[in-house]
């Protein structure tokens, strides 16, 4: 994944044979390459204003409008890509695509000049590439190593700690003058260029490209396209927990004396929940809205327009049944709808006391059901009278109790 010269993030999408878009909004726009087969991999932004990455044995040229070019012929048989400081183009070369030798960083100018350096990190080859703010490129290997070579081809080498045979698949410049990286083990790296390592735990998925947004978060994949922030400001949000489509209190302080600050659904660039203006402390507090969104925990982000200061809240959706009506006789009709479910996912509705099955609900990707997805029930006949518990149950052995999570409403019976 690459931040490309027009502020949109571009990645190889290596088995549907395309090139891909993705804006900060997440609207995503696909290329298909020329060939059937071409399998794209790596991808920089050049110094040309177009996109460069490698496929099928060589290297590929897009511009922002998508048109492609290929370099005819075998220009590198490599996977990664990189632009140097020097202008050249950095790619990662398998050797007569032989894995049993030693891989190879060639550097190649616009003229066509190639020079090949062998890193010393063995037979193990080179996934992940990218050029640190010192000027000296890093790149990563199937054994937990990350490397470093200078444009006059000088190399160290550094072991990530507690990796295990976890492979360092995608590495890239940080805001922080550090290289981060994601690989196998589903950790979220750092590294100084000391090669000083920290590892953050970022979930269980493959982590298999990495970019840094506008306003200086992380994006990389880890089983989905994740985001990660750092943190220059602060925010709160009050309460930190409950139902979405309600309002909650933001209070923020640390960014500048009377600049805008916009306050995102969920991070940079998605949905703005509100546009408070900074007090003469950098402070402010106000009322916004919040949304739809699926259970569990969410971060909502400020970020100050003229400072790109950056604060992040943490809130947790809490899943809410609204039944309609909440009070009737037996064998009256109901109708029940839900939010803050899981997204995307089907489960049962009950009658709590008596273990009765009413129906199942099947939520969209925010984690709601309702309109032409809501459920309809009859109140059971063996119903008690007075208030009747209504619970969700989703991946349980059993139905409610056995589902903490689940969610509930009361219907009255009279």
């Amino acid at each position: 994944m690459q931040r490309g010269p027009d502020g949109a993030l571009w990645f190889t999408e290596y088995s549907r044979n395309n090139i891909g878009r993705i804006t900060t909004t997440g609207v995503i726009t696909e290329f298909p390459m020329p060939n059937v087969g071409s399998e794209p991999y790596g991808i920089t932004a050049g110094r040309d204003g177009a996109i460069w990455f490698t496929a099928g044995g060589s290297i590929g040229r897009i511009t922002t409008a998508g048109v492609i070019t290929m370099c005819p012929g075998n220009c590198c048989v490599g996977n990664r890509i990189a632009t140097g400081p020097d202008g050249a183009l950095w790619i990662t070369e398998l050797v007569n695509n032989d894995p049993y030798l030693p891989p190879k960083i060639v550097r190649i100018t616009t003229s066509g000049s190639t020079t090949g350096y062998t890193p010393p990190t063995g037979n193990q080859g080179i996934s992940a590439l990218a050029v640190a703010p010192d000027g000296t490129l890093w790149f990563g290997t199937g054994t937990c190593e990350i490397g470093s070579i200078t444009t006059g081809g000088a190399m160290n080498a550094y072991q990530v700690p507690d990796c295990g045979v976890g492979e360092v698949y995608a590495i890239t410049a940080g805001p922080d003058a550090a290289m981060w990286f994601v690989g196998m083990q589903g950790n979220l790296g750092r590294i100084t260029t000391s090669g000083a390592i920290t590892l953050y735990p970022s979930g269980t998925g493959v982590g298999l490209g990495i970019t840094v947004g506008p306003e200086g978060e992380l994006w990389f994949t880890d089983g989905e396209i994740a985001e990660a922030f750092f943190v220059t400001a602060s925010l709160s949000v009050s309460p930190d927990s409950g139902v979405s489509q309600t309002n909650r209190t933001f209070t923020g302080s640390g960014f500048t004396p009377g600049e805008t600050v916009r306050i995102y659904s969920q991070g940079v660039g998605s949905a703005g929940l509100a546009n408070p203006a900074s007090d003469a402390t950098g402070a402010f507090t106000v009322a916004a809205h919040v949304p739809n969104s699926p259970y569990g925990a969410r971060i909502y982000v400020a970020v100050g327009l003229s400072s790109h200061k950056l604060g992040a809240a943490s809130f947790t959706v809490t899943p809410a049944l609204v039944l309609n009506p909440d009070y009737g006789p037996r064998g009256s009709t109901v109708t029940v709808e839900g939010s803050g479910f899981p997204a995307l996912t089907g489960f049962l509705i009950y009658w709590s006391a008596l273990g009765t099955q009413l129906g199942t609900a099947h939520t969209d990707a925010n984690g709601v059901f309702d309109g032409s997805a809501e459920v309809t029930f009859t109140i059971p006949d063996g119903a008690a009278l007075g208030a009747n518990r209504v619970e969700a149950a989703w991946n349980c052995t059993g139905r409610p109790p056995t589902c903490p999570d689940a969610g509930s409403a009361y219907f009255t019976v009279q």
